[in-house]
């Protein structure tokens, strides 16, 4: 089948607002736990909830479309059809931001964040107000030992 811009650019369109009405989620088979999917059928009734597709046959044609055009992607097998079914899918858009994440975890290190997850616990909030007096002088400057006194002048 021939390249169509078009038709393209709709079925990507498609796949955006269904992204947006369709919860996804950890889903587990045989003791095994897909991560970030969806269930087919389920998505099938979103998609006529949502009025993208007046009928299953349609929604089901519809997420082929997106199975073809690399919107979607079984979660297991990617010569998989889209079928109204107990079958996992996932958005390949939920692939690339959890390898994007998981490059960066790794090129920063869980080491060199931890100084900076015990900082961020020992602040006051200024959205919750949670934090103590004594929290807000522990984010005061240090001096360069790490004491928490505050740097003199």
């Amino acid at each position: 089948m021939p390249f169509n811009s078009t038709r393209n650019a709709d079925i990507l369109k498609l796949g955006d607002t269904l992204y947006q009405v369709l919860p996804t989620g950890d889903h587990s088979y045989k003791l095994k736990t897909y991560p970030k999917t969806f269930i087919a059928s389920d998505a099938v009734a979103a998609m006529q909830k949502a009025g993208i597709a007046s009928g299953p046959e349609e929604a089901v044609f519809i997420g082929q479309e997106l199975v073809e055009s690399g919107v979607i992607i079984h979660a297991v097998d990617d010569e998989k059809r889209f079928a109204n079914d107990f079958l996992f899918f996932r958005f390949v858009r939920d692939d690339q931001l959890l390898e994007d994440h998981q490059r960066t975890k790794r090129r920063i290190g869980l080491k060199a964040l931890s100084p900076v997850l015990a900082r961020g616990s020992s602040t006051t909030s200024p959205k919750h107000g949670t934090g103590s007096p004594q929290a807000s002088k522990k984010a005061s400057p240090k001096d360069s030992s790490g004491s928490g006194s505050p740097k003199k002048a």
